[in-house]
């Protein structure tokens, strides 16, 4: 049985009690005891396997009630997909109602919820990025690379552009207004700025070369000051 089948020995014997009391409750006479006993063992044997990959199957797939929860793994590689953890917990109750309703909830309960998570994010994504419909800035908001590719087809230098973004983002969240393209409006304050650095790099240029009169220089700071407080290109 052993060496056949992959039974252990005790497993073996531990059937010969209950085979002897059955067969001598039947008062059947046999040639083959031998035979009959191995039968059995193998039986029985079969049958503790299949009880022990049942209860696998019952602790690997908890029932799915209102506490359920995507396993650790399965979180840790939604996040790396970069799933706002918020939007995972909120999507939990509507995966749950879903496969309840259908009232045969797959064994692989992880995999189909990190299919189903991936689906609706990405869906999520896509209408806040293509939205016509105006919100307010987010703290942690980024740029789309489209704008990087535009200001550099422009000649504008991408670290002068994230070095404003900083601000950007403090001044449209201190106004409190949605707009419906915060990457346009980003854009234009990047090349506002970028055109007044060099107006300013041109205008010391051009007074290192001259001597101006005190009228000419005061007239000067006064204009540069205009152009520090402006927010023209907020408009």
């Amino acid at each position: 049985l052993g060496l056949n089948h992959n039974i252990p020995r005790q497993f073996a014997l531990d059937q010969l009690e209950d085979f002897i009391f059955y067969w001598r409750e039947r008062g059947e006479p046999s040639h083959a005891w031998e035979n009959k006993f191995r039968q059995h063992v193998i039986s029985c044997w079969r049958r503790e396997q299949q009880s022990r990959a049942e209860a696998f199957r019952a602790d690997q797939n908890p029932p799915l009630d209102n506490h359920w929860r995507p396993s650790r793994d399965a979180l840790d590689i939604m996040l790396r997909s970069g799933i706002d953890p918020e939007f995972i917990d909120e999507a939990t109750p509507e995966f749950i109602l879903y496969w309840r309703e259908r009232g045969d909830a797959p064994r692989e309960l992880n995999s189909k919820f990190i299919q189903h998570i991936r689906i609706q994010w990405a869906k999520y994504t896509s209408s806040m990025r293509h939205s016509t419909e105006p919100r307010r800035i987010a703290d942690d908001w980024q740029p789309d690379d489209d704008v990087f590719d535009i200001l550099r087809l422009s000649h504008i230098d991408e670290n002068f552009a994230r070095e404003l973004l900083p601000e950007f983002i403090i001044y449209w969240r201190d106004s409190n207004q949605a707009h419906t393209s915060w990457n346009s409006k980003f854009l234009q304050h990047v090349k506002f700025h970028w055109a007044k650095q060099h107006r300013i790099d041109q205008a010391g240029h051009n007074h290192d070369g001259q001597q101006g009169s005190p009228r000419t220089s005061r007239t000067r700071d006064s204009s540069l000051a205009d152009d520090l407080n402006d927010t023209s290109w907020a408009d």
